[in-house]
């Protein structure tokens, strides 16, 4: 989830041939850590007729904020090693003109609290039948995943979706019965039975099950 945060920018100034007498890169926040979303904005002197991101070996459009500016909205995986990465920038203006920019993204280490719980075996040790739906839903959740061509639904802010206790145990380091296990990539927030539940933007719902581990969830995409 992508709430509003104060960023610090860092700007890059591109040279360019063609009709693109400048390309400015500006990135957000400026120190990401593992599992950190980022934005990226695009701007030119002259006007974008259309623009993609090639990030992590896949391309991704670029969406259109005004007729010379362009944004980017993405994120890091809490498993990615931290470490540089390359991101590339290419932009089309009129008359076919294009311009490219590369930029290196430092990533940090997310220093992360450790969670050691102990269980009895038969909650700890999953089934033939328990690991192969696991294993499906999460195959499903990838496919979702990938699917790069819906528009663009949201507008405004990401808003918060329920006044809850917010647990702040984003990343944590889980360990049962002394062997790790995956790191909670989700934010946990306490609330009542009965409170209503807002989408943090405008979307699309792509998928609502009862996930094994997860429990009860949906799947919103918003472009």
């Amino acid at each position: 989830m992508i709430k509003s945060v104060l960023f610090f920018f860092v700007t890059l100034i591109v040279c360019s041939l063609g009709v693109f007498a400048s390309l400015t890169v500006n990135i957000k926040p400026s120190k990401i850590k593992q599992g950190d979303p980022f934005q990226i904005s695009v701007k030119s002197d002259s006007e974008i007729t259309k623009g993609v991101v090639t990030f992590l070996n896949q391309e991704y459009p670029l969406y259109k904020i005004t007729d010379n500016k362009f944004g980017f909205l993405s994120g890091f995986d809490l498993e990615d090693k931290e470490g540089e990465y390359k991101l590339k920038v290419s932009i089309e203006g009129k008359n076919k003109k294009t311009a490219e920019h590369e930029v290196v993204i430092n990533l940090l280490e997310r220093k992360s609290k450790e969670q050691r719980l102990t269980l009895p075996d038969n909650l700890a040790v999953f089934s033939e039948i328990e690991v192969k739906k696991i294993e499906d839903e999460n195959n499903n959740l990838n496919e979702l995943f990938k699917n790069q061509n819906t528009p663009k639904y949201w507008n405004n802010k990401f808003l918060y979706p329920l006044n809850g206790r917010n647990k702040n145990n984003f990343g944590v380091r889980r360990f049962i019965n002394g062997e790790e296990r995956s790191r909670h990539n989700g934010v946990d927030v306490g609330a009542k039975c009965g409170t209503k539940i807002l989408a943090p933007a405008s979307g699309k719902v792509t998928l609502c099950d009862d996930f094994f581990l997860a429990g009860k969830g949906l799947v919103i995409d918003h472009g």
